[in-house]
């Protein structure tokens, strides 16, 4: 869901869709937790492998 967002520019509502969730706060709660990871450091070497795979320059 944060790769969606983050990456694919797309909304709450279309990542609710997307992954079949009943509300966009599922998905809200879901990406800030990834963001606050994030944050503290977490998901870093999975998130440049990610980059790295797709070409994204940040």
């Amino acid at each position: 869901m944060y790769v969606c967002q983050e990456y694919g520019n797309m909304s709450l509502r279309d990542i609710k869709q997307l992954f079949g969730l009943g509300h966009t706060g599922s998905a809200s709660f879901s990406i800030n937790k990834i963001r606050q990871e994030l944050e503290r450091g977490e998901w870093k070497k999975e998130v440049k492998k990610l980059e790295k795979f797709f070409y994204i320059v940040k």
